[in-house]
């Protein structure tokens, strides 16, 4: 794993990030609003003060300008944390179609802690098959989401998963 050092000003000991973070399209978001003047992409510039806004989009690959970029809401789901990153609007706008994506991790800037509770907790993975079943949390459900993707071919189809590993 490619790991990059980042010290912490009150401690000695270094601490270690992954350079790259696999990341997906955090879904309805759409509600929560940066406060100040710009929008997301703005939030981005604030806290990303120290590198060039990014000149290809993560999420597709493709060339993109300031103007055509957006601060999207993307989620590492693993580590349940939500970021703002720049990407295409089209993009931004796919949800459900737009497949996880690697980007450096210093393209990544944290939302603010409260929203990023809200939007894990109203969060459904955007790569799911099948919608959340009524007797799962969130919270239960992503989890369930993680271990169908590393066991998904050993089952028919995500139904069958559910009836295995689900409980009422």
């Amino acid at each position: 794993m490619n790991l990059k050092n980042i010290s912490n000003k009150n401690t000695k000991t270094p601490r270690f990030v992954p350079k790259y973070l696999k990341v997906c399209n955090a879904l309805n978001t759409s509600e929560y609003e940066y406060s100040g003047e710009g929008g997301w992409k703005e939030y981005w510039r604030e806290n990303k003060t120290n590198i060039d806004f990014p000149r290809i989009c993560p999420a597709c690959g493709v060339p993109m300008s300031e103007d055509e970029a957006v601060g999207g809401h993307v989620m590492d789901y693993t580590n349940k944390k939500v970021y703002i990153t720049p990407m295409h609007s089209g993009c931004n706008t796919k949800q459900k179609k737009l497949e996880p994506f690697e980007i450096e991790y210093e393209y990544l800037a944290p939302v603010p802690n409260g929203d990023s509770e809200d939007i894990i907790n109203d969060a459904r993975i955007p790569q799911a098959e099948k919608e959340k079943p009524e007797f799962l949390s969130n919270e239960e459900y992503i989890g369930t989401l993680k271990i169908w993707e590393e066991d998904k071919e050993n089952f028919a189809n995500f139904d069958e998963f559910i009836e295995i590993f689900g409980t009422k």
